[in-house]
C-alpha cells in the first residue's frame, strides 16, 4: 500500500513538474519574415498557451450557455461606431466599428446564424476584445442570415459563398482606407463564411480563425430550422433532446428576423412555421449577374460545374467548405470543441480530411467548450491569447509573443 501510494505520489509530483516546466518556458519569438512563416508553426505556439481544465462547464450545453448569455450592452458599445458597407449589387451591411490606430491590424468579425452586430456571440467576443485586443482595430458585421441584414437588403440570405464574398469586398475596402492587414474572425455559420473568404481573397485577407465553424449548410441552419417548423423545405421535422436546446435558442433569436420581414409586403406572413420558406425562397440566387460573380473563382479553378446552381439547395450543397479545402491560400485555424451541441464535430473532421496536405490549413479539437463556450471552458484569457497569437504572427515583421499568454 506505501509503495502504492509513493507512487501515485512521484507521478503526480512529475506531472506538476512537467507542467509547470512548460507554463514557464521562455516566452516564443519569431523573427522569420512573413513570407517564411507557416501555420504548423503557428499551431505549435497556439497548443503551447496553456488551458485551465473545466470544472463546472465540462458540459458543452452549459459552456455554451454560460458564455453567450444575452445581447452586447450599450456600456459595451461605448468607443465603437456604427457603419454600413456598401457593396456591388447594392448590398448592405452594418457593422461595428472602433479604430485604436490606423496602422495596427483590423480584425474583420462575423459571428454566425442569425447574429447581428450586437448578438450574443459578439458580447462574448466584447468580453475578450476588451481586455486582450484593444490594441487592434475591430469591425464586426451583421451575419447575413440576420434580422439587421434583411431589413437592410429586403431578402434573406443564407452565407456561405456569399458571405466570403461580402467579407472579401469590406476587406478590400478596409486596405483601400488604409489598412496595412486585415484578419478574419468567423463563428459557427460565420466560420463558413470565412472560410470562403479566405479561398477567394488571397490577395487582400492576411489570416483566418475560425471558432466552432459550420462548414456543410445542408446540415446546419437547415437542421436547425427544423426543429421549429413543420415537414416541408428544411426536411422531416424531429426532436431529441439536442434539438430541443436548438428550438429554445432559435425561439429567442428568429423574433427579431420575423419582424424585419414584417415590413416588406411579401414576407408579411411569416411565421416560425413558414421561416425555411423564407430562407428557401429568397430571390437572391435568381440574380445570374450577382451568382456569375459569387461563382466565377470556383469555376475557374474547376471546383464546380461550369453552370450556377438551379435552386437554393444546389446553393447550399456547393458551399460546402470541403469543397474548397485544397484550394486555400490564406493561413486558416480552425477551433471545435468535442462536446459542441449545436454543429457536430464531423463538420471539423470532414474539413481537415479533405484539406489534408494543405499547408495553409491548421486546426485543433478541443475535449471541451461547446458551440463557441471555449471562454466558459477554458477562460478569456485563453481565447484572447489565441487570436493575438494569430494576428501578431501574421501581421509584424519581429513578435515577441505576450508573456501573459504563455
Amino acid at each position: 500500500m506505501k509503495k502504492k501510494t509513493a507512487i501515485l505520489i512521484t507521478t503526480s509530483l512529475l506531472a506538476y513538474t512537467l507542467m509547470d516546466t512548460d507554463c514557464n518556458a521562455a516566452t516564443p519569438e519569431e523573427n522569420r519574415p512573413l513570407s517564411e512563416r507557416n501555420e504548423q508553426t503557428l499551431k505549435e505556439i497556439i497548443v503551447k498557451e496553456h488551458r485551465p481544465i473545466p470544472v463546472f462547464t465540462a458540459s458543452g450545453v452549459v459552456a455554451t450557455a454560460l458564455a453567450n448569455p444575452t445581447r452586447v450592452s450599450e456600456k459595451q458599445k461605448q468607443g465603437f461606431e456604427e457603419r454600413e458597407f456598401t457593396l456591388p449589387y447594392n448590398i448592405h451591411v452594418g457593422a461595428l466599428v472602433k479604430i485604436v490606430d490606423p496602422q495596427a491590424p483590423y480584425i474583420l468579425s462575423t459571428h454566425g446564424f442569425l447574429s447581428d452586430k450586437e448578438a450574443n456571440a459578439v458580447r462574448n467576443y466584447l468580453g475578450v476584445s476588451e481586455r486582450y485586443l484593444q490594441n487592434y482595430n475591430q469591425v464586426i458585421l451583421d451575419h447575413p442570415t440576420s434580422s439587421a441584414f434583411v431589413a437592410a437588403n429586403k431578402q434573406a440570405a443564407f452565407g456561405g459563398k456569399e458571405e466570403g464574398y461580402m467579407l472579401t469586398k469590406v476587406a478590400q475596402q478596409l486596405k483601400a482606407e488604409g489598412a496595412t492587414s486585415v484578419h478574419l474572425l468567423g463563428v459557427s455559420l460565420g466560420g463558413l463564411g470565412v472560410l470562403h473568404a479566405a479561398f477567394r481573397g488571397k490577395e487582400t485577407i492576411d489570416s483566418v480563425v475560425a471558432f466552432s465553424a459550420v462548414t456543410d449548410m445542408l446540415d446546419i441552419p437547415a437542421a436547425a430550422l427544423r426543429t421549429v417548423t413543420p415537414d416541408g423545405a428544411c426536411g422531416e421535422r424531429y426532436q431529441s433532446w439536442s434539438t430541443l436546446s436548438t428550438a429554445i435558442g432559435l425561439r429567442n433569436l428568429l423574433p427579431p428576423l420575423l419582424d424585419a420581414a414584417h415590413t416588406f409586403p411579401e414576407y408579411k406572413d411569416a411565421s416560425f412555421e413558414n421561416v425555411c420558406d423564407f430562407f428557401f425562397k429568397t430571390k437572391r440566387y435568381e440574380n445570374e449577374e450577382y451568382m456569375k460573380e459569387l461563382y466565377a473563382p470556383y469555376i475557374e479553378r474547376k471546383i464546380l460545374p461550369d453552370r450556377l446552381p438551379v435552386n437554393t439547395v444546389e446553393y447550399l450543397a456547393q458551399s460546402n467548405a470541403s469543397l474548397i479545402a485544397q484550394h486555400i491560400e490564406v493561413p486558416v485555424f480552425l477551433i471545435h470543441a468535442a462536446d459542441d451541441p449545436a454543429v457536430s464535430p464531423a463538420h471539423y473532421h470532414n474539413f481537415m480530411l479533405a484539406a489534408k496536405g494543405n499547408d495553409f490549413v491548421q486546426g485543433m479539437i478541443l475535449r471541451n467548450g461547446g458551440h463557441n463556450g471555449f471562454t466558459a471552458a477554458y477562460g478569456r484569457r485563453w481565447e484572447g491569447c489565441v487570436l493575438k497569437t494569430d494576428v501578431d504572427y501574421w501581421s509584424a515583421e519581429k513578435v515577441t509573443f505576450d508573456k501573459e499568454c504563455f
